[in-house]
């Protein structure tokens, strides 16, 4: 009876102390980033550390160096590939490249009445609803993104 009481006990505050405990959506996609930020990095540096001893088993075992090649070069390809939540943060910034092509788009495709602050706005309310992290650990990648807003901006712009 005692552990039954000590069980029910243990499991109300572990519920009541992670009951205050949520991200909203633009703070999951920035912490994502950021993990995902510090493993390119780690990457990065093992495969700096793994230059050497690639070389120097050149010399002593050629499937060696094959393997350890191939390995340095995914890990080089890994750590400099922008992460699929870094495209959608790098989306918020109002100057950004990809922002103007992806209006430039939607105007071709849409309506020319299109602006960029009424994209930038569309992005933001996605992710301020959650709605880019309902399937939370499967977040919207671009593409999604870009699908939603085409399909939200047909719906005004078709009448």
């Amino acid at each position: 009876m005692k552990k039954l009481i000590a069980v029910g006990l243990l499991s109300l505050f572990t519920l009541n102390a992670f009951a205050d405990f949520s991200l909203s959506c633009p703070e999951i996609y920035v912490r994502t980033v950021n993990a995902k930020e510090k493993s390119r990095e780690k990457a990065h540096r093992v495969a700096n550390e793994m230059n050497t001893t690639v070389f120097v088993s050149a010399f002593v075992n050629p499937v060696l160096f094959l393997s350890l090649a191939g390995t340095t070069v995914g890990l080089e390809l890994y750590s400099a590939s922008s992460s699929r939540e870094e495209k959608v943060t790098r989306l918020m910034n109002e100057g950004d490249k990809h922002l103007l092509k992806l209006t430039k788009k939607l105007q071709k495709n849409i309506s020319p009445d299109i602006s960029k602050e009424e994209v930038l706005d569309l992005v933001r309310e996605g992710l301020n609803s959650g709605l880019f992290c309902q399937k939370f650990p499967h977040l919207y990648s671009l593409k999604e993104m870009k699908q939603h807003l085409e399909i939200s901006l047909k719906a005004k712009y078709s009448h």
